[in-house]
């Protein structure tokens, strides 16, 4: 198992040059480490400029879960290691299973030779044996919530493992938006090769405390338990930044990518829009939203970019012309419609594929869409084939939603980015209405 080879005899090495025992001298300290010397893809490595964009590399297929898991002082570093499934991260079709996570400090690798000051570790394997790792940097500044959740169970080296209970490595929030990836090996003895290593480009904060907490408890006299910088050795590092960001399938190449969407990149009234003060007209004479919904069969369907049922209430005429309402949220408590609806996600996002399931009746008036004060206007849809012609309403009341909810919404699709928003499109002097009952003389 990766914890295993990873861990060996910590105390057999140290992080100190000079000692003997150090990271130059690993490969000297005992016949099956004598890679950590002589290897020619040894990791860490420096991920500088001579990057590939890899667009075909494709986001993060992950799919975690909560599970029963322990922390375990392992001398060097603290490691939290998952004891039932966790879930998996698949590449290039291979699933990986989660096994557990651990810190370096400072970072290991370095971008373009700047170091951070913490760098996490998701160890994976697969039946094979295959190791996958996905690795994330810290900066100092506000403290990071995992940790703060990990740090009060943290013992001596003695102590052995100490059960947590439940812990969810989703919320580790790894950012699957960006990242590169090359071909190394584990950062510790035996220093195995053939490593597939992920590191997340986004850096994210954690506090000096939390760091001091990390490597003062392990008490192994050193001020850091990271491996020295390897030689590249011409090493193809890969980078893959999202369809949003250079892979030609973001949203300012829609119009481009099929025929039936070049009104994507060609039209006049597109959605969405800012919608200013300054330019909206009041508009008494539009009247209150009138809706008569009912209760219905419905559908929950994971389209790989969003779940079907969301912030956009999407109906169509007998003509076929749509209308929109949207409601727009802010994180605050849980949303009940959306607490519903969670429940059915699991069901949906076993599965890295497209997929639709039966959810029974469902009441479309419990999304309570505030229907007293409300925007319109003529725009389109917000994905392709991006027709146009499509009547928006944008309810005036913000309601609230948990950040957990929202969490659950984008991790069900597996798309591996941080939104499915298209970015504000131009305006094209557009008449925005704004219906404001106060303002009606009938009201």
């Amino acid at each position: 198992m990766p914890q295993k080879k990873e861990q060996e005899q910590e105390h057999d090495y140290d992080y100190s040059r000079g000692s003997g025992k150090g990271p130059e001298d690993w490969g000297k300290l005992n016949p099956q480490w004598r890679i950590c010397n002589d290897g020619a893809m040894q990791s860490p490595i420096d991920l500088n400029s001579r990057v590939e964009v890899r667009p075909e590399l494709g986001p993060l297929l992950r799919n975690y879960k909560p599970a029963q898991a322990a922390v375990t002082n392992r001398g060097h570093d603290i490691m939290v290691k998952w004891k039932q499934d966790a879930g998996i991260l698949s590449i290039d079709g291979i699933e990986f299973r989660l096994i557990q996570c651990h810190w370096h400090s400072p970072s290991e690798h370095t971008f373009n030779g700047t170091s951070y000051d913490l760098e996490l570790h998701m160890v994976h394997e697969s039946t094979s044996g295959g190791i996958a790792v996905i690795a994330e940097n810290y900066r100092y500044g506000e403290p990071d919530s995992f940790l703060a959740k990990i740090i009060p169970h943290i013992r001596d080296p003695q102590s052995g493992e100490v059960d947590v209970g439940i812990v969810d490595p989703r919320d580790l929030d790894i950012n699957a938006h960006r990242y590169f990836r090359y071909m190394g090996s584990l950062t510790t003895p035996p220093c195995t090769e053939g490593v597939i290593w992920t590191i997340a480009n986004k850096i994210k904060t954690v506090s000096r405390e939390q760091v001091n907490a990390l490597r003062e408890a392990v008490d192994d006299g050193f001020e850091a338990n990271a491996r020295p910088i390897q030689a590249h050795n011409d090493r193809t590092i890969m980078f893959y930044e999202g369809d949003s960001q250079g892979s030609g399938k973001g949203p300012e190449h829609w119009g481009r990518i099929n025929q039936e969407w070049k009104i994507c990149n060609a039209g006049l009234m597109q959605s969405p829009i800012d919608l200013l003060d300054k330019r909206v007209e009041i508009m008494p004479e539009l009247g209150r939203l009138r809706r008569n919904y009912k209760p219905a069969r419905a559908t929950l369907t994971n389209r790989g970019h969003d779940i079907m049922l969301e912030l956009h209430m999407v109906h169509e005429s007998r003509r076929r012309e749509i209308a929109v309402v949207g409601s727009i949220y802010k994180y605050g408590k849980p949303d009940p419609f959306l607490s519903k609806v969670s429940l059915n996600l699991s069901l949906t996002s076993g599965t890295l594929k497209k997929m639709t399931k039966d959810v029974g009746i469902v009441n479309p008036r419990e999304m309570k869409i505030g229907a007293r004060r409300y925007f319109r206007y003529m725009g389109s849809l917000t994905v392709p084939p991006c027709t146009e012609g499509v009547i928006w309403t944008i309810a005036n009341k913000v309601r609230t939603v948990s950040r957990e909810q929202v969490r659950a919404l984008r991790e069900a699709v597996h798309d591996g980015f941080e939104a499915n928003a298209r970015p504000v499109q131009s305006h094209n002097d557009r008449t925005v209405m704004f219906y404001n009952p106060t303002d009606d003389p009938c009201d």
